[in-house]
């Protein structure tokens, strides 16, 4: 079972990346938020069924790697091999870092990564957008 989870992690988009130097510890409002989508080679695919694993545990213990990081959620596609990951990172390099690091293991292909902003955030956007319609003098 052992064998199942570790391939099984290292396989998925889990986001395994290792910290090359420390990051900041982080509050959540620190936090960027990207969208990690991609499709599933298929020698791993065939892992994830001969060797069924929790995809969320496996993806939280690689997330946590990344000091600072979460993992927001997880999904797998139905009927197509892929996955969506919504982590929130310290900066915007972990997530281009994440890009070559899944390529480079031929885990994954087309793969996608999309800023999103929170809910949270909007406000403080609204304000600053409208004061940019504020004619200066």
């Amino acid at each position: 079972m052992k064998y199942a989870a570790t391939t099984f992690a290292s396989c998925i988009l889990a986001l395994g990346i290792a910290s090359g130097g420390q990051a900041e510890q982080s509050n959540d409002s620190d936090l960027r938020y990207f969208v990690v989508e991609g499709s599933l080679a298929p020698p791993i695919a065939g892992a994830m069924v001969e060797h069924p694993a929790d995809p969320m545990a496996g993806a939280e213990a690689l997330v946590a790697s990344i000091e600072g990081a979460k993992l927001v959620s997880y999904f797998l596609f139905l009927g197509e091999p892929k996955n969506l990951a919504i982590i929130a990172v310290p900066n915007s390099d972990y997530a281009a870092a994440i890009t070559y690091q899944r390529f480079g293991t031929q885990a994954l292909s087309d793969i996608k990564i999309r800023e999103v902003i929170p809910g949270e955030r909007f406000e403080k956007i609204l304000k600053l957008s409208n004061e940019m319609n504020t004619p200066q003098e």
